[in-house]
């Protein structure tokens, strides 16, 4: 429900709390969702927006999760309320044909993955660098 946003809720280029535990990681996925079933009597009335996408402290890596929280605001069914935010309401039991889109392309096109792949070398140092960083963090060095 938010074109605007490529949505990645996996972002190992941006939540710099990922390569301490997936060494070497480089994936931005898509891989969070909000799902109903059909026929949920909803009604969206804001966009599906990300949270905890920013660290806790801007000068180091901790970020609240390796995924980003998905948050929407709904409602159950149109009152005098919330009748004035009914231009931007979606209904919720209907889905999504952008959304059905990309899944579909995503599946169909899965060539996309060779950057995320680590070869060899790349591999062997993350490895290395991790096992040392958790091992000072075992000793209580860091």
């Amino acid at each position: 429900f938010n074109a605007k946003n490529v949505g990645y809720t996996f972002d190992a280029l941006k939540n710099t709390l990922i390569p301490y535990y997936i060494p070497g990681a480089c994936a931005q996925m898509r891989l969070d969702r909000i799902l109903f079933s059909h026929g949920f009597p909803a009604f969206a009335i804001t966009p599906c927006t990300m949270w905890a996408n920013e660290p806790i402290k801007s000068d180091n890596y901790l970020f609240p999760s390796d995924h980003f929280g998905l948050f929407i605001d709904f409602v159950l069914e149109k009152t005098d309320n919330n009748k004035q935010s009914e231009i931007t309401m979606m209904s919720l039991s209907k889905s999504d044909p952008s959304a059905e889109e990309i899944l579909r392309h995503n599946a169909q096109n899965n060539n996309d993955q060779g950057p995320n792949r680590l070869g060899l070398m790349r591999q062997t140092v993350a490895l290395t660098s991790h096992a040392i960083w958790l091992g000072a963090v075992a000793l209580g060095l860091k």
